[in-house]
């Protein structure tokens, strides 16, 4: 634990002393504090001690099981292994497993690739780089050590984002189709495309409490009649002992609150806040709908932490008075934080590398 928390000391360090610093990458800006946390996070996701966490152990023995397997014997592995993956993250397994002899390939591509999804976006459109990445590492970073299938899965939907802005069909659904052949789950991102060209308005929080209404009776017919049904997922309805309570929604709610009101009365907001307002709100249905459900249901909000991540930190910018600004910084740092330390059921460690 004390090289998690050295980890996010070094980022607090960073912000200090490389404030509003750039590096020219390829014609474009690029925050300093971005490369370096990048890099820093893409370490601890290589080199973790993956003996600590469930799946992951399971996902090097598929690399391992994979790299012996003929390119024509791909399709039979699902029925000889127990994580049960989908055909494109088999077939991405053994794309790496062809190029390079050593597992840890695996974990390195797989955080490279979720890491970019996010810093990408967090460098071109956070106003407050340093604690989106805070949000980053406190919210989703740590579940993506040990769930390497959905977190690819989800890099691949946010680098469809910018053809979401551009009305552009083809290129988001190709993107997403590579998604869903990786983690069926991506298909719920779809829902963005289609709710993106209308504008913050209350008649859109009305229509909005529709689709909640239609969420909450959705996920439970999904659940009782769906997912029993499709193989490999049912697994996701046994943690019945872990049911959703009602701390997550209470904690969107507020979050959402929060940046409504600073956003409010949404005169100045660009088309990726608009975005990232949508994608907020549609975590925020997530969290009321899934509540007595089991708890892996959750899980569905992890293609759309990104507006969390992004609008919580812009909504602070937007405060003119320098004293609520700045306690509004503490206080949601703090907060985070903690709700990240309880999150963090086992633990972090680096491999042994004298072992």
């Amino acid at each position: 634990m004390s090289i998690w928390i050295g980890n996010i000391v070094l980022m607090l360090f960073y912000s200090i002393f490389l404030n509003k610093r750039y590096i020219l990458i390829r014609g474009k800006k690029t925050s300093l504090i971005v490369i370096l946390m990048s890099l820093q996070l893409l370490f601890l996701y290589t080199f973790n001690d993956y003996n600590i966490f469930p799946d992951t152990l399971a996902y090097l023995n598929l690399f391992d099981h994979v790299s012996k397997t003929g390119w024509l014997d791909i399709p039979q592995i699902r029925n000889h292994i127990y994580i049960k993956p989908d055909f494109g993250f088999i077939y991405f397994v053994k794309t790496l497993s062809f190029l390079f002899n050593n597992r840890t390939i695996l974990l390195f591509v797989t955080g490279f690739v979720y890491i970019k999804s996010y810093f990408t976006i967090i460098n071109r459109y956070s106003l407050i780089p340093w604690l989106a990445i805070l949000l980053f590492i406190s919210t989703v970073f740590y579940d993506s050590l040990f769930i390497l299938r959905q977190s690819l899965s989800v890099s691949v939907c946010l680098f469809s984002i910018p053809y979401i802005i551009e009305r552009k069909l083809f290129k988001f659904l190709l993107l997403i189709l590579i998604a869903f052949s990786i983690h069926q789950t991506s298909f719920i991102f779809i829902i963005l495309y289609l709710i993106f060209p209308y504008k913050i308005s209350m008649k859109f929080f009305f229509y909005s409490s529709i689709l909640g209404i239609v969420a909450f009776l959705g996920l439970r017919f999904v659940i009782d009649f769906v997912i029993p049904y499709l193989s490999g997922y049912s697994i996701y309805l046994e943690d019945v002992f872990e049911l959703s309570n009602a701390t997550s929604a209470i904690i969107s709610l507020i979050v959402f609150l929060f940046i409504l009101i600073c956003y409010y009365p949404f005169n100045n907001i660009s088309q990726y806040d608009r975005l990232f307002f949508h994608m907020l709100l549609i975590y925020l249905i997530i969290d009321l709908s899934r509540f007595g459900l089991p708890g892996s249901i959750g899980r569905l909000n992890l293609y759309f932490t990104i507006g969390l991540v992004i609008l919580l930190p812009n909504a602070i910018k937007r405060i003119k008075q320098p004293v609520f600004k700045y306690i509004s910084v503490i206080a949601i740092s703090i907060s985070y934080f903690i709700l990240m330390i309880n999150h963090m059921n086992y633990g972090f460690d680096l491999i042994n590398f004298y072992y």
